[in-house]
């Protein structure tokens, strides 16, 4: 978002969009402009038979993820770009009865990747389930 555009909807505080503009630099730039974005659930592009991203719950006061097996994957590093990478511990994977729908690594870790700028929680509040029913409202209506 321009300054320009910025300061001409200065007033517009939630930004609902369609599920193709769900990139983070759209949300980075939505939320530096002290705006939030609403936008739709984006279908995991996972192998068929692993688990989801959705399925390793992240517990954003401790910043690590939780898998179905109930083991932490905690931060490694964040990559060139912009993409917080969460491990497991190759021990707690080994004998894991889920290794198998979890990942295909030789050395058992599991990997996920968050990037900065992920607002995905947002769909998960009262207030995204409202401002969504009026989008699809006002799509069926036009």
């Amino acid at each position: 978002m321009t300054v320009q555009y910025s300061q001409k909807y200065e007033n517009i505080k939630n930004v609902c969009l369609d599920a193709e503009f769900n990139t983070s630099p759209i949300c980075h730039q939505i939320l530096t402009s002290g705006r939030v974005p609403f936008l739709p659930y984006k279908r995991p592009m996972t192998k068929k038979g692993f688990f989801k991203k959705y399925e390793y719950v992240y517990d954003e006061y401790l910043d690590i993820y939780i898998c179905p097996n109930e083991k932490d994957l905690h931060y490694k590093t964040t990559n060139r770009e912009g993409y917080r990478v969460y491990e497991s511990n190759p021990e707690d994977c080994e004998g894991c009865p889920f290794l198998s729908k979890c990942t295909q690594s030789k050395k058992h870790v599991k990997t996920i990747a968050r990037h900065v700028w992920e607002a995905d929680h947002i769909r998960h509040t009262g207030e995204w389930h409202a401002i969504y029913a009026l989008k699809r409202a006002s799509e069926k209506s036009a």
